[in-house]
């Protein structure tokens, strides 16, 4: 099979969840590229992707936005791809002749969905299109502010979703929401906003002090001490190690008693999770913050796993530096800060202030990976020895499906806690 590099941006809605992925799939090729059928190369990318990657299962009820060209969307290939799971993104190429309206509006009666992409003011590309489109992508970076406010005017009396993307701040996604976009996509959401005297919140702080309890081997008895003052921690704490992800044999009812269970290994890894679920609005797992450190934990500990084989320690650690590495966004607080408080140990502290090392090379594929950069996967792939490409591709998918099982494990248990603290409040 042909390898296959996979990157996804998420689409997220006005209350900030992750309700999409953009799909960036691209082929590798040892050899030179050459020119050849379009149609047949995009039907290698779907037939790879969707049916030996298994990106569907691995992303779950998410949609898929993926880019078809005009030689794609004529063709029955595309019928290939899942109606209830993709959504096609029109590029500028694919225009807006009667061909293309002809065909956008069949696959429609099929059950298909369109997004209108690279949308950067009102034409007659937008106007003729706008009949046969779900959603409509408008290039915040391009775009002038007028040709922004022309687009969304254009799209105000029509059914369709307009969705502001390359957004790269909190304030860019706040002026798209009040002009009235429904969807955002980019990266603002993990970008650390910085304060002078900036203060973390007191359940946060915590919850480092309670890390850095573990990382130095505390007893049981300590933990439990640094935990009790904090209600809503101990209860987010139980509910991550009695969900079904974390593999217990038995359900736990105490926090001593979870620590001893958990064993210091279990019971790093839910802190460090639940270090982006203790003060969030709702406690769950689908804050797209949260799913990216998840996936990045999970996937550099399986491809630690392949590259020292049998050193447990380092997979630990690696799975450390992935899930890390996004503290700075979360706290809004310098990485610099957050390594000196809890006191890493040298390689993960290199690993997350400069990119140094193994754990810093790995660290520094994940984030190629996520941003979709295939040629830097590449050349990043061929500086370790213990995987391949293909191997990198096929521990993504596992990741991304252990993030997307934890997060469902967890808001299931979450809403049943909640009913049940409802049903015992009921007269």
């Amino acid at each position: 099979m042909e390898d296959i590099c996979l990157g996804r941006q998420p689409i997220l809605d006005a209350r900030r969840r992750t309700v999409a992925y953009e799909l960036l799939f691209h082929s590798t090729p040892t050899e030179p590229a050459t020119i050849g059928d379009g149609a047949l190369a995009a039907a290698k990318l779907i037939v790879s992707a969707f049916c030996g990657l298994g990106v569907h299962q691995a992303l779950g009820t998410s949609k898929g936005y993926l880019s078809v060209d005009a030689e794609m969307l004529l063709s029955n290939i595309v019928e290939l791809l899942p109606r209830d799971f993709v959504v096609l993104q029109l590029p500028e190429a694919v225009g807006s002749g009667e061909e293309v309206l002809k065909r956008c509006a069949e696959l429609r009666r099929k059950g298909y969905r369109f997004a209108l992409d690279d949308v950067v003011n009102r034409d007659e590309r937008l106007d003729r299109l706008l009949a046969v489109v779900d959603v409509v992508k408008v290039d915040i970076k391009t775009a002038s502010e007028a040709g922004v406010r022309a687009t969304v005017q254009a799209a105000r009396d029509r059914p369709v979703l307009l969705l502001a993307e390359k957004v790269d701040s909190l304030e860019q996604a706040e002026a798209c929401a009040a002009l009235g976009f429904h969807l955002f996509q980019g990266y603002f959401f993990a970008r650390p906003e910085i304060l002078s005297g900036k203060r973390t919140h007191p359940a946060k702080m915590a919850l480092l002090r309670l890390l850095s309890l573990v990382l130095a081997e505390a007893s049981p008895e300590e933990i439990e001490r640094a935990l009790k003052p904090h209600v809503d921690l101990s209860y987010n704490l139980l509910r991550l190690v009695n969900s079904a992800a974390s593999g217990l044999p038995r359900r736990i009812h105490s926090l001593r008693q979870g620590v001893i269970i958990l064993g210091r290994r279990q019971l790093l890894r839910w802190v460090q999770l639940l270090l982006y679920t203790a003060t969030s609005e709702d406690g769950a797992l689908t804050n797209p913050l949260i799913q990216l450190a998840a996936t990045r934990g999970k996937l550099m500990e399986l491809l630690a796993v392949r590259e020292r084989p049998g050193r447990r320690d380092f997979s630990d650690q690696a799975f450390m530096v992935g899930i890390l590495s996004l503290l700075e966004t979360l706290f809004g607080t310098p990485m610099a800060e957050i390594v000196e408080e809890l006191k890493l140990a040298p390689e993960i502290a290199e690993a997350l202030l400069q990119r140094t090392g193994t754990l810093g090379r790995l660290l520094q594929l994940q984030e190629w990976l996520e941003a979709g950069e295939a040629a830097k996967v590449v050349t990043a792939c061929r500086q370790f020895t213990g995987f391949t490409l293909a191997d990198l591709m096929q521990d993504q998918l596992e990741a991304l499906k252990w993030a997307h099982d934890l997060g469902r494990q967890v808001d299931d248990e979450h809403a049943a806690g909640s009913q049940t603290r409802a049903g015992s409040r009921a007269p």
